[in-house]
């Protein structure tokens, strides 16, 4: 089912947003620096039905039910847009592709770059910074990681049991007309 190659596909997408639902979204690099995945905010892809197409964004986008929802209606999670921090950059906002491509949301950034009077000089940087560190260090994390079949279906149960405990407290928490 996953593949161990370094690019980014649908499972490594996936794998992503286990990693901050799960609450494990930070990889120490060899230098002892850590990078952290803060937030997914939004996601897209197609359903099982392939007319239907899927997306979300928002900085509250990765709540119980969206994600259970996305993950069992999509059959091909085509993008997920993360909000990462690295070293001096606390904040680097990058749309991945399942195709392998990578969008970096500029405006976004906020780190040692914002000192750069020239903004070409700026955007530059952070591309190199991108393509040449964060995307590998990312596909690095993921191929350091098992994440196969079983993994995929306990991160669905851990969701699943989640997303069934708040509807029960939002029902016992509903007044019942015979009172």
């Amino acid at each position: 089912m996953l593949n161990r190659e370094s690019r980014i596909d649908t499972d490594m997408l996936i794998w992503l947003i286990s990693r901050v639902y799960l609450h494990q979204n930070q990889y120490t690099v060899t230098d002892g620096e850590i990078l952290t995945v803060n937030n997914i905010i939004g996601f897209r892809g197609g359903t099982t039905d392939d007319i239907t197409r899927i997306s979300a964004a928002g900085n509250t986008v990765l709540n119980i039910l969206s994600t259970l929802s996305f993950i069992l209606e999509s059959n091909n999670l085509k993008q997920t847009m993360l909000r990462l921090s690295y070293k001096q950059n606390s904040n680097i906002e990058l749309k991945l592709y399942s195709n392998g491509t990578v969008g970096i949301e500029t405006g976004s950034y906020i780190g040692e770059f914002d000192d750069d009077t020239n903004n070409d000089l700026k955007k530059a940087k952070l591309y190199l910074l991108v393509y040449l560190v964060i995307i590998p260090l990312l596909c690095e994390w993921y191929g350091d990681n098992i994440w196969n079949s079983k993994k995929y279906q306990e991160f669905l149960r851990e969701i699943g049991e989640s997303l069934s405990k708040k509807i029960n407290e939002k029902i016992n928490e509903i007044p019942s007309e015979d009172e």
